[in-house]
Order: structure tokens, then sequence, then C-alpha cells
């Protein structure tokens, strides 16, 4: 322990060679797990400060010890290392549960830049949508209520629609960006976002319940999103969509000669077939002549 007490001096005092030449001979001896344990981590912070040891290297030398330091009252330094480290190699959803450990609720600014990187799938964070997902929803309360947590919430679900199938997911965090208290304006295009989710899941009775308390000065978008909704319950080509009587006199004689060409395959597919089973029968009836003659 005053080896340890004397590394950390010689740290604090800028002799940093020094000071991980005693952590690594107290790694390597006959000493207590726990004091162990630190002197990897103090040595590990030093290695790293000075270059030696990357992101990823750091945070593999430090991960086989969380379990250990999980709970100790001095354990607040460790979680908030490995949360960076963690972050900085695109584990996000793990960087915040190390945060959390380390006693961080409230959002500071590592926090935030880590958090609007996953929601945009910034490097490293290209791959980890779901972790975003999940992160957000987690630590929403950490994020300032009404605009700031509404943008977030609908800039996330604008990505969740546009990169993957889980539409319900993207629907649900339209609808919780919608419980902030936002600008009327930013009501508007939240519910018409939402409203054309669910006309692209072929909802239209919920687009119009997204579009319902919205009045008639909404705007263009909101009625053209209205009446497609309509056109779907009632069966009829979404405005802007219907066929003119042009087209359709120009569509009709291909259509014509694609059945007529359909009509002569089969029928010559059919010829065929029967010209194949007489040859056969009439092949079976000479075998069974020979037969009987012999």
């Amino acid at each position: 322990e005053l080896a340890l007490l004397e590394a950390r001096a010689l740290a604090a005092v800028g002799d940093a060679a020094a000071a991980r030449e005693r952590l690594r001979r107290l790694e390597r001896a006959e000493n207590p797990a726990s004091l162990r344990r630190e002197a990897r981590f103090l040595r590990v912070r030093l290695d790293h400060a000075a270059g030696e040891l990357d992101d990823a290297a750091a945070r593999e030398l430090l991960e086989p010890d969380a379990v250990a330091w999980t709970g100790r009252d001095d354990a607040a330094a460790f979680w908030r290392f490995l949360a960076a480290r963690r972050a900085a190699t695109g584990a996000g959803r793990d960087a915040f549960a190390a945060w959390r450990r380390a006693g961080l609720d409230g959002l500071n600014g590592r926090q935030e830049t880590v958090l609007d990187a996953l929601i945009a799938g910034e490097a490293p964070f290209s791959d980890a949508l779901a972790d975003a997902v999940v992160v957000l929803e987690r630590h929403l309360d950490a994020v300032p209520p009404g605009l700031e947590r509404a943008e977030r919430l609908a800039r996330l679900a604008t990505r969740v629609a546009a990169e993957s199938d889980a539409l319900h997911v993207a629907d649900r965090l339209y609808r919780r960006a919608l419980a902030e208290p936002v600008p009327h304006a930013v009501t508007v295009e939240l519910r018409a976002a939402l409203a054309e989710l669910r006309l692209d899941r072929q909802l239209p009775r919920a687009a119009l319940e997204a579009l319902a308390p919205l009045d008639a000065a909404a705007g263009e978008r909101v009625d053209a999103l209205r009446a497609r909704a309509r056109a779907h319950l009632d069966g009829r080509p979404p405005p802007g969509d219907a066929v003119t009587p042009a087209a359709e006199t120009a569509a009709e004689p291909a259509a014509a000669t694609s059945v007529e060409a359909t009509l002569d395959a089969v029928d010559e597919a059919l010829a065929e077939t029967r010209e194949l089973l007489e040859r056969e029968a009439g092949e079976a009836g000479g075998a069974r002549d020979e037969g009987g003659g012999s």
C-alpha cells in the first residue's frame, strides 16, 4: 500500500515513468488482488495518457476487473475512465452503463456528445442503431425536456424508419416526442411524420388518428396526408396516382397483345404435349404387339 501511495505521488508530481515502473512491479508481486487491480488501473491510465495504449487496448486490460470494482466506494474514477474507453471503441450502451455506475445520471458534455453520435450513426457507432434506441429511451430523463428532447427523439425515429424494418419502434419514438411541450409548428411536423410512417405501414385509420388533433389550417402537407389515408380506406388510388384516360388507352393494346401471346403459347404447349403423349402411346402399343408375337 505504501508503494501504491508512492506511485500516486510520483504521478502527481509529473514523474510518470517512475510511477508506471512501480505500478508494474506491484501488479507482478504477490500482493492482495484488490491492490493489484488498483495498480493496474493506475498504470493503464498512465500508459494511455502517454500514448502507449490505445482505447481498445486499455479497455481490454480493464474489462476483466469491472466486476470486482462494482459496488466499491472509490470506483467512480475507474468507471468514468472505462466508460470513455467503451465509448471510444463503439460500445455506446456499455459506456452509458459505466457512467451510471460512476454516479453520473445527468448528461455531461462527453455523454451528450456520445448520445448525439449514437442518434446520428456517426463513427464509431455506425452500426449501433439498436444501441441508440436503448440508450436514448433508458436515459431520456437526463435529456432536457421540451424541444431538445423532442428533437432527439424525432431524429432517431426518422433514422429507425429509414434504416430498419422496426417501424413500430419509430412510431413509439414519434409518440414520445409528441408528449413533450413544443411549439405548434413542431407538433404539426411530428404528427405529419407519424402519419406518413403509419401510411407506410398500411394503417390509414391510425394515420388519421395522428392528424386528428390538427385543425384545417395545418397546411398542405397535412391535407395531402388526410386525402391519402381516406383514399386508402375507400379503396381508391391515392391522389396523384390515378391513371389518365390517355394512359389507359395506350395500355390497352399492350395488354391485349400480352394476353394473345400468352394464349398462343398455351395452345402451342398443349399441342406439343398431345403429340408427345400420342407418340408414347404408339410406342407402348408396338412393344406389346412384339411381346405377344414372341
